[in-house]
């Protein structure tokens, strides 16, 4: 398969601060035009795969290590929309529209750098894992 396409969307959220911690919820969706195909070894047979839309929900736990630093973690759920098109000698013969649902979970650390005592902008380090259920 050989996919490209783009990605591109927003996210909302919000966070609350008890002491030292962090509590956050967020939610993201992206609107996309990933595409691919792939020629069966018959010759006859092509599969073809189109993304138009991710989205995840997700939870974060962070810790103000410094007054600029946060480290955290974030976990929770994550949608795919698959539109599936399969031709046989040029001919559509089946369509089908998957929603399948997975997980991300990721830590990161983010910090603001700041001549001025502002906190804007910051930057994020991250690491994450996404998987798919079938």
């Amino acid at each position: 398969m050989s996919p490209g396409g783009f990605v591109g969307g927003g996210q909302l959220g919000c966070d609350y601060q008890a002491g030292l911690f962090v509590f956050g919820i967020q939610g993201m969706i992206d609107g996309a035009d990933i595409r691919g195909s792939r020629l069966q070894p018959n010759g006859l047979v092509t599969n073809y795969l189109n993304i138009p839309w991710i989205e995840t929900l997700t939870a974060r736990v962070g810790y103000a290590a410094l007054p600029s630093t946060l480290l955290y973690v974030k976990g929770g759920a994550a949608w795919v929309r698959d539109n599936i098109t399969t031709t046989v000698g040029g001919a559509t013969a089946g369509t089908g529209i998957l929603t399948p649902n997975g997980w991300t979970f990721g830590a990161a650390s983010s910090s603001c750098f700041s001549a001025t005592g502002r906190c804007s902008p910051s930057t994020t380090i991250s690491a994450s894992a996404t998987a798919r259920s079938a």
